[in-house]
């Protein structure tokens, strides 16, 4: 399983006025009739629209040119919306894009802080099809400087589903305090665990000698409602396993909160395993030479980033190679996805085809 956080943000999510202000989703215009740029009837200004009249995405190159795109309908419905707020088209285009994009950034924030890591720690990886065309401005307002295009971000998920381990959880309710446990019970139900996810993992045709366990507990403090899963190295649970889980509740309870009590007696609530199905992996093409020349843009169009409209290089990625770079504003454009880098950030491709893109 996956944790995964949704919310209606994507292309067809539509714009709309409550009390006054501007709403964006979570009711979509799915793909039929879709946004009114696809021309199929659509009514309703939709975060694709938003980007079709800021030249975000251009009308005869989307889909890798498969499908030409009906901009003066996404100026109408757009312009429509902004009359009502006052706001010129390019404004109400660009407070779309911007509410999108902070719902976006507030659940990355719910999925990060809430589980005490600082977003501006990591990396932003963007797939699918819209995901790169706003990821710089979602890292932009978490403070987050780095951002990775993988190679064909469109089937990005498709082609991780086929290089994924399987995994396998089992469970057993084990409530003790950690100083009185039974380790011969812990030790007991583990194995209990093991031969049950050896034996499912059989059935998916994974052999015994690629199958990898981890150990974990859920712990919390006496008295507490709320639990912390804690993994542990040791592969026998004794006296050594009981140290390493108190030392690393304390400290990821911390980390978490902010707050832990070394002295306050801890207690274990249930034992996990996880069993990890090791698979065959496909080799990634790799370039070992980076390019000798600068990529060329195909074409350079007017594109709006923060109210202006500003000369922007159009590149097709399927000329981009590795060590190639250049400077926003750029759009990258492919069959799966359109990439927009705004003002002030800088994009390099890596050995392994990736657009890395960085603020400067």
């Amino acid at each position: 399983m996956v944790n995964i956080y949704t919310i209606g943000a994507g292309g067809g999510s539509i714009a709309w006025l409550e009390g006054g202000g501007l709403r964006v989703g979570p009711k979509s215009a799915g793909s039929n009739p879709g946004p009114a740029c696809y021309g199929k009837g659509g009514n309703y200004p939709t975060v694709t629209d938003a980007n079709v009249v800021l030249g975000r995405v251009d009308p005869k190159g989307f889909l890798g040119g498969g499908m030409t795109l009906d901009k003066e309908a996404s100026i109408r419905v757009v312009s429509e919306i902004g009359n009502k707020l006052g706001l010129n088209t390019f404004e109400t285009a660009e407070g779309i894009c911007t509410i999108a994009n902070s719902n976006m950034a507030d659940v990355i924030r719910q999925i990060t802080v809430r589980k005490g890591i600082d977003p501006k720690d990591f990396a932003i990886v963007a797939y699918g099809g819209a995901g790169p065309m706003h990821v710089v401005f979602i890292a932009e307002e978490l403070g987050v400087e780095t951002v990775i295009v993988p190679i064909l971000p469109g089937t990005f998920s498709a082609w991780g589903m086929h290089q994924c381990d399987i995994r396998q959880d089992a469970v057993r309710t084990f409530r003790a305090k950690i100083d009185d446990i039974s380790m011969d019970k812990a030790n007991e139900l583990y194995g209990e665990m093991e031969c049950e996810i050896r034996e499912i993992l059989a059935q998916q045709k994974v052999p015994n000698e690629k199958i990898r366990f981890i150990r974990t507990a859920d712990m919390r403090y006496v008295g507490q409602d709320y639990t912390l899963n804690i993994e542990f190295t040791s592969k026998t649970f004794d006296a050594s396993t009981i140290d390493e889980l108190k030392e690393g509740y304390n400290d990821f309870h911390y980390q978490v909160y902010g707050h832990n009590n070394p002295v306050a007696e801890v207690e274990i609530v249930n034992l996990r395993q996880v069993g990890i199905g090791l698979m065959d992996r496909a080799e990634t093409d790799i370039e070992v030479e980076p390019a000798s020349d600068q990529p060329n843009p195909k074409m350079t169009s007017k594109v709006v980033f923060y109210g202006k409209e500003q000369d922007t290089n159009i590149y097709d990625r399927g000329n981009l190679s590795y060590g190639h770079t250049f400077m926003g504003p750029a759009i990258v454009e492919e069959l799966s996805s359109t990439s927009v880098i705004p003002p002030g950030y800088r994009v390099e491709v890596d050995k392994y085809h990736n657009l890395v893109i960085k603020k400067v």
